[in-house]
């Protein structure tokens, strides 16, 4: 995966670059992340998953306790 990052410096964009030997019938790869910070205590997370030619998303919306 390669990153970029915003040039606020709050949020990383991982892309997916390439993969040896993949056999997509075997399993699935990460196509995609971002995490956002929104403030000292808390971020967010947004995953994109390829696994057998289907799209698997997840948010995370994170905050630390005190």
């Amino acid at each position: 995966m390669a990153a970029t990052i915003t040039p606020d410096g709050k949020t990383v964009d991982f892309h997916f670059l390439d993969v040896a030997n993949f056999n997509s019938k075997q399993g699935g790869y990460m196509q995609h992340a971002v995490f956002t910070t929104l403030d000292a205590n808390h971020h967010t997370e947004d995953w994109t998953f390829l696994a057998q030619g289907k799209l698997i998303n997840a948010h995370l919306d994170l905050q630390r306790t005190k």
